[in-house]
């Protein structure tokens, strides 16, 4: 994550904000302490998590597209919204698991 910052900050230098990011979650992370037992390829990339927390395929044939091309093609808005989308509804699910674990 740390990494995936840096490079942010130095693609957008005009944004300052991103050079002192706060309130950032580690997917990866939570899932390693969520799934203590599973093994960490089932959670090695956003693809496998979301197959293996949300039973469902996530299509990164857009990340490879021309993203300087403008206005973005459809196809691209709609992955880009869904790539975030996605990390919020992971760590719905795997807090929700957790808090029904811990009351079991």
């Amino acid at each position: 994550v740390a990494y995936d910052l840096r490079r942010l900050a130095a693609s957008f230098p005009h944004l300052p904000e991103l050079r002192r990011a706060l309130g950032v979650v580690d997917l990866f992370q939570c899932a390693r302490h969520a799934y203590p037992t599973c093994p960490r390829k089932k959670y090695s990339s956003l693809v496998r998590i979301t197959e293996f927390v949300l039973h469902s395929a996530l299509s990164k044939k857009e990340q490879v597209s021309d993203w300087s091309m403008r206005p973005l093609r459809q196809s691209q808005r709609e992955y880009a919204a869904l790539d975030a989308l996605v990390l919020v509804r992971i760590l719905d699910v795997m807090l929700l698991e957790s808090c029904l674990a811990s009351h079991a």
